[in-house]
Parts: structure tokens; C-alpha cells; sequence
């Protein structure tokens, strides 16, 4: 939620980098050059400009190489501007570039923090909350805010971001003038008045779904998936087991976040909390004091500054006084930042709903005994033939769990597309999954259909449906669809699995 006012919350492959044009026609270059090159803690297949076949995204009209067009406007020594995305005109607001805002502009000041983020006017805190998470991870921060950029060396008033969509990653390019009113930023800001890597980030989430409007209003797992690649689940804060499932998470490097569905009046309570606003998990610590455990978790709240939570292990709170001087020291920060540490007991009695986005292992190198195997597949649902719940005409996908009595943790995600681009509400998605015998080595007709119930189904109006599940050794059939015939969209099938398995699209006709 803004400040003003609540919003909802709801293998080893080659890198390819943009290579700079050599042309020296006095014309806007419009397309792409790859080449590869050597990347030691990443590894990406390709990354596509926004609105290029195959990319995931949808056309925007002329593509934007990055590398050629700020190339072409140094050499002119003048500067970019987007004729691509023009944000609306307001009477109020005035667009303007960094360098007219401030003295002195840097694009990253003393390194990249949470500390950065303080949200303003729109209410994208669910987003602001993901970009919190991103600062902790700095290879994968670098990846989504390439930090080879400046407002002194080869200056042209442009810059570029990269996100993931839908398995591709997409590189959005964007110039510097940002939303004003009387000289003063409306939007996303840094903490320091000469930091703009914030702002410029927001600017080329919003040219991604189409417009800063379209940002108002989210899920913090839609962001998290959008700045990582990774897949995320959902989790009532109430479980007795949430603990155990931060920790694992939280050791594998995942990101969290986390929010409080208003029961009462919406905006702060008398502990410091805000309902229907996102925040980050920033940090976990577990305190073996004397005959007991003290289990610490650290949050941030985008808006930064005092409004923080008051009660124990606050800020301020004496709990600090009851353990050792040296892990006081270490974790507790005085300061009105916007973060500070709760217990489970009282994050579990505050909080409704935690997120958790695990990493894609080809974004990130995990240990060997924290790694996922990741099976994944793109298709479409067509009206009236693949779409609707018909089960024998649905896409369907094998999954063959091997071993003998051990099971394996599966985790799917059924991921529409583009639904927020086109200001389009989510469809309501269905996942069922079916035991067989056997692999027919054909789509599965209705005969089978008819005398089998599925051993899972669930139903729900999300971006995306995520399930976990403990599967036996076996076969199984994974049959994903909507829940409305008339749909026509676009889907992507991710398959997390905490042991190799072997999952194969059915597409072979009886």
C-alpha cells in the first residue's frame, strides 16, 4: 500500500550479451547481435529484448537493443527517449531526469541495500517488498540491475533492467526522466536524494506490464518470481510447521515475504503493524537462551522510516536484555529504517500469510544437498478444444517417480500469462493429478477418465496455482486446465522436485 492509502495485497550453458552495433549510419538501430561470453555464477540461455518472437512478452513495436542505442546516442551526445513507453500526461506531475532533480546523480551509491527502498505514491508495496529480498542476493541483483551503468560514463540518458517472464529472461529498456511533483519524486525513491537505481528499476517494471497504473495492487510471489525466475508457494502464517519452513527455505537461499489481511480497519494498528501491506523477510536467528529456544524473525517495511513493529524483540524492546551482550550487539539496529525482529509465536498471531519463492537452479548455483531439479513447459489452452476441465482433452504430462519405498517432494506451478499487461483479471486455473499403471504412450481417453478420481485436484483464481505434494514411487498423469471452456491463454507448467524425476508432455493421440 502507498503511504496515503491501503492497496490490496494479495547443465551448463552459454550467456548471450547484446554486442554494440558497428554501424556507423547516423540511424537508431532497432536490432540484436548475440554473442557469447563466459558467465562464472550464472547461467542464462538467452536474454531477449522486451517485445522479441519468443520471448514471452508482447510486441511494443520496434525492438530496443540497449548496447547499440546508447552507443548511437553517446556518438551523437545526446539523450534517449522512449517513444515506446509514454507514460500519461498529468498537470500535477512533470516528467524529469535525474539530473535535473539533484546535483549530483548516481545510479548506485555505497553499494545496493534494502535500505535503498522507500515507497512512495503508488501502491506497489508487494513489489517493493520483492526488490528488498533482491538486494540480499548480489549476483542475482546484478543480473536484474546490470551495475555497469552510470549517469558519467557514456551518459545518454538511457538504461536497462532485466526480468524474468515466463521462463525467458527479458531485458527492458527505458530512459531516465521520472515522475515529479514540485522537484520531488512520486513514486519509488531512495533513502539517499542522489540514488536513482530505485526509481529506474520501478520505471521499467511499469513499461513491462504496460504503465505505472497497472502496478497498483499485487501478490508479493508475482514479483519474486518476476526478479528471480523462481517458483513460489503460498502458506497460511497459522501452521504450526511455518517455522521449520522458513528455515529450510531461508537456508536455500530462498525469498520470503509476508502480509496481514485486514479483519478490522484498514493502515496501522497500535503495534506498529499495517494490514493489507507487503512485507520482507530480510533474516532469520535462532537463540538458545538457557533451558529455551527464542526464535527470531527480521521483516522490512518498504515504507521505511518509524513504522515499524512496537512489541517484543522491537526496536526499543527490553528482550533484548535477557540475552548474551554479543548476539544483542550483532542483531539488534536502533534506527528508523523500517526493519526490525519479532518472535514466531507473535509474527504467527499478527501475519495471515507468508510467500516463499525458491530459487531456479539455473539462476542460482545451490549446494548439492539443497538443489531442486526443475521440469518446465509452455502451451496454450484453446477455447472450447484444450480448455475447460475435460480431462481427455486437456494437455496432459507424465511424471514418473523411480526408487523404491523413499517419496519425492514435488512442487508445480500453473503460471497463466500476461494477464496484468492487458489490466485482465485471473483466470481460474485447476490442476489434477491421476495415478496410472503404466505409460499408455497415448493421451489418456475419456474411458479412463470416467472410472479414475484424481489423486489431487485443487482450483484457484491466482496468477499462479502452486501445489506441494509427497509423491510415492510411480506413475502419474498431471492434467492442467481452466476452469471455463470459453478460455483462450497461454500457460506455463513448472515442475520443482526435490529428486530427479523423469516428466514427459503427452501429446500423442490414441
Amino acid at each position: 500500500m502507498p503511504k496515503s492509502q491501503p492497496d490490496k495485497v494479495k547443465s551448463e550453458t552459454s550467456y548471450h550479451v547484446l554486442r554494440t552495433s558497428n554501424n556507423e549510419n547516423d540511424i537508431e538501430p532497432q536490432q540484436t547481435d548475440f554473442v557469447d561470453a563466459p558467465l562464472n555464477y550464472q547461467v542464462f540461455e538467452k536474454i531477449y529484448m522486451l517485445g522479441e518472437k519468443e520471448s514471452g512478452t508482447q510486441p511494443r513495436g520496434h525492438l530496443q537493443n540497449y548496447g547499440q542505442l546508447r552507443e548511437y546516442y553517446v556518438r551523437k551526445n545526446s539523450l534517449f527517449v522512449d517513444d515506446i513507453f509514454s507514460p500519461k500526461v498529468d498537470a500535477k506531475i512533470v516528467w524529469k531526469r535525474p539530473s535535473e532533480i539533484s546535483d549530483h546523480p548516481q545510479f548506485i551509491k555505497d553499494g545496493a541495500s534494502r535500505f535503498d527502498i522507500d515507497q512512495g505514491e503508488l501502491g506497489d508495496c508487494w513489489f517493493l517488498a520483492a526488490v528488498a529480498n533482491l538486494t540480499l542476493n548480489k549476483k542475482l541483483f546484478s543480473m536484474v540491475v546490470p551495475t555497469d551503468q552510470s549517469f558519467s560514463d557514456n551518459y545518454a540518458g538511457i538504461f536497462h533492467f532485466r526480468f524474468w517472464q515466463y521462463g525467458r529472461w527479458v531485458d527492458v529498456v527505458i530512459d531516465d526522466k521520472l515522475p515529479t511533483i514540485d522537484n520531488k519524486l512520486v513514486c519509488l525513491r531512495s533513502t539517499d536524494p542522489n540514488e536513482y537505481w530505485p526509481s529506474l528499476l520501478e520505471k521499467a517494471y511499469a513499461k513491462l506490464y504496460g504503465s505505472y497504473k497497472n502496478l497498483e495492487g499485487g501478490l508479493i510471489n508475482e514479483a519474486l518470481e518476476d526478479l528471480c525466475g523462481g517458483l513460489s508457494e503460498f502458506y497460511s502464517a497459522k501452521i504450526p510447521e511455518l517455522y521449520e519452513i522458513m528455515e529450510m527455505s531461508y537456508r536455500r537461499s530462498s525469498f520470503m515475504g509476508c502480509s496481514i489481511t485486514a479483519s478490522e480497519k484498514e493502515g496501522q494498528r497500535g503495534d506498529g503493524l499495517i494490514t493489507m501491506h507487503a512485507y520482507s523477510v530480510t533474516g532469520m536467528e535462532t537463540i538458545n537462551s538457557g533451558q529455551s529456544e527464542i526464535r527470531l524473525i527480521r521483516l522490512r517495511n518498504p515504507w521505511g522510516g518509524n513504522a515499524e513493529w512496537n512489541g517484543a524483540w522491537s526496536d526499543n524492546s527490553k528482550n533484548w536484555d535477557l540475552i548474551p551482550k554479543e548476539v544483542s550487539k550483532r542483531l539488534r539496529v536502533k534506527r528508523d529504517d523500517g526493519e526490525f525482529w519479532m518472535a514466531i509465536e507473535d509474527f504467527q498471531r499478527c501475519f495471515t500469510s507468508l510467500e516463499i519463492c525458491h530459487l531456479n537452479p539455473s539462476t542460482f548455483i545451490y549446494g548439492e544437498d539443497s538443489r531442486w531439479y526443475v521440469n518446465m513447459f509452455e502451451n496454450r489452452w484453446i477455447p472450447n478444444v484444450t480448455a475447460g476441465e475435460t480431462f481427455a482433452n486437456n494437455p496432459q504430462y507424465f511424471l514418473t517417480v523411480r526408487g523404491n519405498n523413499s517419496t519425492c517432494t514435488v512442487v508445480i506451478g500453473l503460471m497463466q500469462e500476461n494477464r496484468r499487461l492487458f489490466a485482465e483479471g485471473d483466470l481460474t486455473l485447476e490442476l489434477n493429478i491421476f495415478k496410472i499403471e503404466t505409460d499408455p504412450g497415448h493421451l489418456l481417453n475419456e474411458d479412463f477418465f470416467v472410472s479414475r478420481e484424481p489423486v489431487f485436484h485443487k482450483s484457484e483464481t491466482v496468477r499462479q496455482l502452486t501445489v506441494r505434494i509427497l509423491l510415492p514411487p510411480g506413475r502419474y498423469c498431471i492434467v492442467p486446465s481452466t476452469a471455463d471452456p470459453d478460455e483462450n491463454a497461454n500457460y506455463l507448467l513448472r515442475i520443482y522436485s526435490g529428486m530427479k524425476i523423469n516428466v514427459i508432455e503427452n501429446n500423442h493421440q490414441s
